[in-house]
């Protein structure tokens, strides 16, 4: 079966430092994929903002949840293609789509819109839930010196959103979870996931 190890946290967490730094540590093996979720979305749906944003309403949610699973599959597809042996690290899950919908109805009174994406993700990518999460949590006053100064005001950026985000993923049960908090060094985060995720990665099961 394919391992594939997601890493989650919201904005300037520092998700896509750690993916370049994995790639650096663990080389070049035949068996390892890394699927990156940047160039996943420019390259197929350069000009939406997924997950979406505020949407006006549970139904815009919905519909732009659904637009970002057929990018999930399509992307996931080509990680996996005909070959279950992978070890496949990717920049963020379906769990990001979850948290997402958690964040959004605590955080702006969007009643039922948790229960509704959490079942709506599963139908679609049950197959596809990673084996092993990294989550990154950063202090909301780090982030904000981290922030580009035109995007403060996004939704993605409040203290409010990142705080029930965070709460969704540390609270989430999952077998195999590394919370790593931000106040780890990028050689101490990296060291931290590396012990995570090597006995797995040299267990036969997973190749």
């Amino acid at each position: 079966m394919a391992m594939i190890i997601a890493i989650e946290g919201t904005s300037f967490v520092g998700k896509s430092v750690l993916v370049e730094q994995l790639k650096g540590f663990l080389g070049q093996r035949e068996y390892l994929y890394f699927a990156d979720y940047v160039e996943a979305i420019r390259n197929t749906r350069p000009s939406e903002e997924i997950p979406p944003g505020l949407l006006p309403t549970i139904e815009n949610q919905i519909e732009a949840t659904k637009q970002f699973l057929r990018v999930e599959t399509d992307r996931f597809n080509l990680a996996i293609q005909e070959d279950d042996s992978r070890i496949i690290i990717v920049d963020r899950s379906i769990f990001t789509l979850i948290g997402h919908a958690y964040a959004i109805e605590f955080g702006y009174s969007q009643d039922g819109l948790y229960d509704q994406i959490s079942r709506l993700v599963f139908e679609w990518h049950r197959k596809l839930t990673p084996t092993h999460l990294i989550v990154l949590t950063v202090p909301q006053i780090i982030l904000e010196r981290r922030y580009p100064p035109k995007k403060t005001k996004n939704v993605f950026m409040s203290q409010q959103y990142n705080y029930h985000f965070n709460q969704y993923l540390e609270n989430l049960e999952f077998p195999r979870k590394l919370v790593i908090s931000g106040a780890q060094s990028i050689r101490g985060t990296l060291q931290l996931v590396v012990d995570f995720i090597t006995p797995d990665i040299n267990d036969s099961r997973w190749r």
